[in-house]
């Protein structure tokens, strides 16, 4: 992974000239460029020592960026300063990234009951 975001360090991202213009994947820093990307909001990665070597492989939970898809888009300063595009959906106030909330879910409690000649009985489970 090191390697991959030390891209940025050797290649620089071309800009717009126009300074408010979202920045965009231009095919240079293509790994560094997809994990850094704003529509990412999940990340996986995986190691493995072989003969003195390390391999790390991550996947995010977007698909490649292509040329001219947008990396960013320039904005004031973090959210809530700035705007949160979709897929995001929220601000973290305490790091000020946006990001995109997990579903909420609610647990409904059942009633079990057993019925028999000599006594019934209902539990919540």
């Amino acid at each position: 992974m090191d390697l991959w975001l030390s891209e940025i360090n050797n290649t620089s991202i071309v800009l717009h000239k126009h300074p408010e213009a979202p920045v965009r994947c231009n095919g240079t820093n293509r790994n560094y460029c997809n994990l850094v990307r704003y529509d990412v909001s999940r990340i996986g990665c995986a190691e493995k020592q072989c003969n003195g070597k390390t391999s790390t492989f991550c996947l995010v939970n977007m698909p490649p960026l292509e040329n001219d898809d947008v990396l960013y888009y320039w904005g004031k300063g973090a959210c809530p300063r700035g705007s949160c595009r979709p897929p995001t959906e929220g601000c973290n106030p305490g790091t000020g990234l946006c990001f995109k909330p997990l579903p909420t879910t609610t647990t409904k409690k059942s009633v079990e009951c057993h019925f028999s000649f000599l006594f019934s009985s209902c539990v919540e489970v």
